[in-house]
Formats: structure tokens, C-alpha cells, sequence
């Protein structure tokens, strides 16, 4: 009986761990799992090898607080920014993360396009529309996809290697 009572409670503890994982806004895919994406993701960025990477997290939410601990505990330098206070300029290597997966700050196109920086945000909108170069999006089926709008990377100076491009979806021109 005690036997039986400790593993319930085993599985009930893990269940709890998991409903309790970080999820983006929205309710898209986990904030472990974007920074993983992100991580990957910057490894097939020709235009950042050789240079210091560094993630700026725009947004006042506890999801970008999750994202950016979870951007460090992978080895990656990241820190967080409010809307309102994104720079007007930053060092080469930065990568700017839009916490809202619905709307992008005053001066993020100015700063990425005019500093050379890499534009993500959670989910596909933003990147289908343009306003990110690319967007970490959820499929129908539960399985994470990459949107990536190549008039915007090209804007923004960045090239992804044809590995990662064959597995994302790409929107904005040839």
C-alpha cells in the first residue's frame, strides 16, 4: 500500500512538473524549448560566426524573465530589456527576442535593420508578416516549426545556412 501511495504521488509530482513548465504567451511551445531552438538556430547563422553572441529579450513579462534564464542555463550571454527602453543601437552578434508573439516595440525594425541584428519572436505571425526575420511556431500537431522571412533577413544581414532552411518554413521573397 505505501509502495503503491509513492509512486501516485511520484506520478502526480511529475505531472505537476510538467503542466508547470514555462510556456510562451499563448500558450506556445515551452521557453526551454524556444531557447534550445534559438540556440540551434544561431549555430546556422553565417553572419553571426565569429562574433559574441548575445540575446536581448524585449518584454516585460514573467515568460521573457523564463526565456532569458532558460537562454543562460544553455550557455547562451542573454538579458532582458522593457519595450520601452529598447536601445537605439547594440553590438554586433545580438540577437533581439520579442517576448510578444503579437506585436513588436516602436524602434525594433530601426535597431535591427540599422545595427544588423536578428530579429525572433515566439510564434509565426510576426515573422510571416515581416516584422522578425524569424519566427519559433507551433504546427497544428503540437511540433515546434521555424518561419523564417527572408526579405527581412536579408534587411537585417543575415544568412542561414540551406540545412536549416530546408526545415523552416520561409515566407518573403526567393
Amino acid at each position: 500500500m505505501k509502495r503503491t501511495a509513492s509512486i501516485v504521488g511520484g506520478l502526480v509530482a511529475m505531472v505537476a512538473l510538467i503542466l508547470a513548465a514555462p510556456r510562451a504567451l499563448g500558450g506556445g511551445l515551452p521557453t526551454n524549448l524556444q531557447a534550445a531552438l534559438l540556440k540551434k538556430i544561431i549555430a546556422y547563422d553565417t553572419s553571426l560566426e565569429g562574433k559574441a553572441v548575445k540575446v536581448l529579450v524585449v518584454g516585460d513579462s514573467s515568460e521573457a524573465g523564463s526565456l532569458t534564464r532558460a537562454l543562460e542555463l544553455l550557455g547562451l550571454s542573454a538579458s532582458q530589456v522593457a519595450p520601452a527602453k529598447l536601445p537605439k543601437t547594440a553590438d554586433p552578434g545580438t540577437v533581439v527576442f520579442v517576448a510578444s508573439s503579437t506585436e513588436a516595440p516602436a524602434g525594433l525594425a530601426d535597431l535591427c535593420v540599422g545595427s544588423r541584428l536578428l530579429s525572433v519572436a515566439p510564434g509565426a505571425a510576426l515573422a510571416e508578416a515581416g516584422t522578425v526575420s524569424v519566427g519559433l511556431g507551433e504546427k497544428s500537431d503540437g511540433r515546434p516549426e521555424i518561419v523564417i522571412h527572408r526579405s527581412r533577413c536579408h534587411q537585417e544581414g543575415h544568412v542561414f545556412r540551406a540545412s536549416l532552411l530546408a526545415l523552416a518554413r520561409l515566407m518573403g521573397g526567393p
